[in-house]
């Protein structure tokens, strides 16, 4: 299961976040932020990766 609420024993990562700022644990909720960012900008900078190889191969006018 990807993401789902069966409680007390899986989440998604928002859920997560927003438990830690209602329970006012904000260093786990930034560290949690930040691990997010991080993924989000590796799937990013591999798709950018990945599209720049496939464009070079496109035979141009």
């Amino acid at each position: 299961m990807l993401a789902g609420n069966i409680a007390g024993k899986t989440g998604t990562i928002s859920q997560r976040i927003a438990m830690v700022i209602q329970n006012g644990d904000y260093l786990t909720a930034g560290v949690w932020v930040v691990v997010i960012l991080i993924i989000s900008f590796a799937i990013v900078a591999a798709m950018n990766l990945f599209a720049d190889s496939k464009l070079k191969n496109i035979k141009k006018w």
